[in-house]
């Protein structure tokens, strides 16, 4: 009987990143830089974003938006419906706006898997599997690559190869700006997604 061959790093890396249709908490943190200086004037632009995302597959999520550490928005998401509210304000709901809403659940869902795959491939460049790392006080697998205006790093589970963390930086030198995105995943088996009161 014929062995699979080990999957390269490009295709490692998708692996990774595609293995979030499991119950996870995400947490992403975005930091914008940008640092300006003429003759008369010189100034720093900083900003930041929070996002917290439970996903629970097929198709419920909450997600929770900060800016510059003041909450900003709540969404709800179940199937094909939407709620939404911002802080003091009650719940609003609505229907998803999206042609893959009225999908059902498992329709074509190898087949999107497929192509989410074939698209977030096409996106790595230059990748660098780094093999085994001391990552936050454990053991993890480390991959390094380029994406289209950025840089990234990404570290692994070495059992699951579930996500644990992805950085991304993108710099634009002739603003002086930066954009450095974290992203932390956890899975929890406890985790439920349920429609506001």
């Amino acid at each position: 009987m014929a062995q699979n061959a080990p999957l390269d790093c490009s295709q490692q890396i998708v692996t990774v990143l595609t293995r979030l249709d499991s119950l996870v908490h995400e947490e992403t943190r975005t930091s914008f830089t940008e640092t300006r200086s003429s003759s008369t004037d010189q100034y720093r632009l900083v900003s930041s974003k929070k996002a917290i995302v439970r996903r629970v597959p097929p198709d419920r999520s909450i997600v929770t938006l900060w800016k510059n550490d003041q909450l900003r928005l709540e969404s709800i998401e179940i199937g094909n419906r939407l709620w939404n509210r911002e802080p003091g304000e009650d719940w609003k709901s609505e229907p998803v706006a999206s042609s893959a809403a009225n999908r059902k659940p498992n329709e074509d869902a190898a087949a999107r898997a497929s192509e989410a795959r074939k698209q977030l491939a096409a996106q790595i460049k230059n990748p660098i599997c780094h093999g085994e790392v001391e990552h936050n006080g454990s053991r993890s697998l480390q991959y390094s690559y380029e994406l289209p205006l950025a840089t990234a790093q990404l570290w692994a589970d070495m059992t699951t190869l579930a996500p644990i963390e992805e950085r991304i930086v993108v710099e634009l030198r002739g603003l002086n700006a930066k954009t450095t995105t974290k992203r932390t995943f956890s899975f929890d088996n406890s985790l439920t997604v349920a429609a506001p009161n």
